[in-house]
């Protein structure tokens, strides 16, 4: 019985397969059609959509780069224009500084000499009576001391 009934069975089963001429292989290629158009509605046209915003909005972005690129370039000639004219504002102003602190210096130099002359000519004017002073005194000794050898030699 059972050689009867696979025989039966190899009987019922077609021949060829896939490649056989029916009705099949048109069946598969209608299906898979199908199947590319859903992909296609479903999938890639919304892919392609996304992708293509993605696109605009890089685009956009790198013009706005380089407008903001060109903006940062112009000011940082303004801020190269600003820098230097702080760099000759503030040389001027030490040389200035420089200038006055040299004549500063000079007229401390001659404040200090003018006084160190007043001091000395001060100075002098009490040193000569003192200098008198010790001059007659010691005239003096030496008269006194003349005269007490005198008196103890003779």
């Amino acid at each position: 019985m059972n050689d009867f009934l696979s025989s039966y069975l190899i009987s019922l089963e077609k021949t060829g397969g896939l490649f056989d001429i029916d009705g099949t292989l048109p069946a598969l290629m209608l299906q898979f059609a199908i199947f590319v158009q859903v992909l296609r509605v479903l999938l890639f046209q919304p892919l392609q959509k996304i992708l293509q915003q993605r696109e605009d909005e890089i685009e956009n972005n790198f013009k706005n780069g380089r407008i903001s690129l060109d903006d940062v370039e112009e000011l940082q000639k303004k801020i190269k224009k600003l820098l230097e004219s702080i760099r000759r504002i503030t040389s001027l102003r030490v040389e200035r500084l420089q200038r006055r602190l040299q004549s500063l210096s000079f007229q401390s130099k001659v404040s200090l000499e003018s006084q160190r002359v007043d001091f000395y000519e001060e100075n002098l004017k009490n040193y000569n009576p003192i200098s008198d002073v010790a001059y007659n005194l010691g005239v003096r000794t030496l008269q006194r001391l003349e005269s007490y050898l005198k008196q103890r030699l003779i």
